[in-house]
């Protein structure tokens, strides 16, 4: 993170360690500057009004109405309205107010593209990425925001059922806008050692997603073909045994430091089958899961010994 961005932690803006969220409508005046920022949270955005420049990961890019898009914990971004008014609605939260219900979306392509693909492809392809409503569903998530923001500002009896629900409603409608969405065509990449850099951050970022092959070499703009030997020219591997390396790597952490069982360990990193984990993990790691953690206690009572 740029050591020169101001940090803002989750006890700074959401609500409680219980509820992690906020959100809020912000009106811009013309030339206004939000300077450069990183947070622990996740940040939605939609443009109700006017343009600006949004600065992410060190390049500038224009917004204006009908943008929608997510910034990840930790990456320094600033905002500057133009000419005129510039209004911004803000959803800020952690993935945890919605651990269940993101984990089951997670599954679904549309969302894994508009929540995880979306913002670590943004800087390769120009911001040509992002959502952009047209006006006839501008009116149709400003009155959703609306009613967000509405309970989260009166704190009614049971609005963070409500919240909850509205906000899982929101990403389900956005994914689906974004599934039928035609991006512009991307320009050509021309540092592939960068992208495939900032892939593996992103891959052990997000390991237990579903991640598909096509959509990572949809998304960056290569053909399925090209994508494919081009990773396993960087990495020496297959997408599908990185990210699975990765899996078996985190499972052994794991089985050392937690006492979860098994079965519970290979659903946190991303394996449904248990049957294929224990054999995956035994390829690997030439234990098996309950071998190894067995084992790994032996040591640890030796060494205290």
């Amino acid at each position: 993170m740029d050591t020169k961005a101001l940090f803002y932690t989750d006890a700074m803006w959401l609500e409680s360690t219980e509820f992690p969220f906020y959100t809020a409508r912000y009106t811009f005046s013309p030339g206004e500057v939000i300077p450069l920022h990183a947070h622990q949270f996740v940040e939605f955005v939609y443009v109700s009004e006017g343009v600006g420049r949004h600065t992410y990961r060190g390049q500038s890019f224009d917004i204006s109405k009908g943008d929608v898009f997510v910034i990840e914990p930790y990456v320094p971004h600033a905002y500057e309205a133009s000419d005129g008014t510039l209004v911004v609605y803000n959803i800020l939260f952690q993935s945890s107010v919605l651990e269940s219900e993101i984990r089951a979306l997670s599954k679904e392509a549309s969302f894994l593209d508009f929540y995880y693909m979306e913002p670590f492809f943004r800087n390769y392809a120009g911001f040509q990425t992002r959502l952009q409503l047209h006006q006839h569903e501008h009116m149709e998530i400003v009155l959703h925001l609306d009613r967000l923001l509405q309970e989260f500002q009166h704190k009614a009896m049971g609005y963070r059922i409500i919240i909850k629900n509205r906000l899982i409603e929101l990403f389900i409608d956005l994914s689906r806008r974004y599934a039928s969405y035609t991006h512009p065509s991307w320009p050509p990449l021309q540092d592939f050692g960068a992208l495939f850099e900032d892939m593996a951050k992103f891959i052990s970022l997000h390991y237990a997603s579903p991640l598909q092959l096509e959509q990572m070499s949809s998304l960056s703009g290569m053909s399925l073909s090209t994508f494919s030997v081009k990773f396993k020219q960087h990495f020496g591997k297959t997408f599908v045994e990185y990210r699975n390396a990765i899996r078996i790597q985190v499972a052994q952490d794991l089985l050392i430091r937690t006492d979860s069982k098994i079965a519970a360990i290979a659903e946190q990193v991303g394996f449904e089958d248990l049957s294929f984990f224990n054999k995956l993990f035994k390829r690997i790691t030439k234990q098996s899961p309950k071998d190894f953690r067995e084992g790994k206690s032996i040591s640890r009572i030796r060494t205290s010994c």
